[in-house]
Parts: structure tokens; sequence; C-alpha cells
């Protein structure tokens, strides 16, 4: 929905879905020319790449895509890169992902949205 919304955008920030699935969702767009995805858990993509391979549909191996291991909210306060769109694809709003429901995160990613 969001880069339906957005209509051109060029880069993509994914924070969280290690398992593929949005980002195969977001390759599907041929006018996306960047996408990064940070996911806390390196062994999540790990394990979906191996056993979860058409959940991804290949979407690991886009030469447009570029994987980040750290934690979202890290990310956001320390990255200079701007994005078109940024898509939170996080765990439940309770227990470690709670940070990255705060309204502090999503005011630091708005400038670069």
């Amino acid at each position: 929905m969001p880069l339906l919304a957005h209509g051109q955008a060029k880069k993509v920030l994914i924070i969280g879905g290690g398992d593929g699935g949005m980002l195969r969702e977001v390759s599907r767009h041929p006018g996306v020319e960047q996408i990064t995805m940070v996911e806390i858990d390196a062994g999540v993509v790990e394990f979906c790449r191996q056993y979860l391979p058409n959940h991804s549909a290949g979407a690991y191996d886009d030469p447009r895509f570029k994987l980040v291991i750290d934690d979202g909210v890290n990310f956001v306060n320390q990255t200079h890169e701007t994005f078109d769109v940024i898509i939170s694809d996080c765990t439940d709003p309770i227990g470690p992902g709670e940070s990255l429901f705060t309204s502090g995160v999503f005011m630091k990613a708005a400038p670069a949205a």
C-alpha cells in the first residue's frame, strides 16, 4: 500500500521483514531502484532463506536489495540516507520491539521519507 500511495518510490526502507515477504512484494515494483532492509536478527534471514525460500520468491537475490543487520531504531537514528517510502514490518508493539512504535522513531523517520 505505501508504494502504491507514493506512486514513484525509488528508494524503499523496510524495518524488520526478515522473513522476506515484504521484500518480495517491494521487489515486484520495477520502478524501485534500491531496497534496504534493516533486520535485527541475522538468524531470521538465514533461516527463511534456507527453509522458506518460496516466501521470499528469490527477492533476497535481487540486485537492488541491501541487507543491514541492526536495530531499526538505531539505523533510523544513525543513517544519513533518505528514502521515498519507509515500511515497518515489525513484531507487535509490545516487548523488545516496542521502541519501534514510539513517536520519536516516526518523527526521526519522517524527514527521511
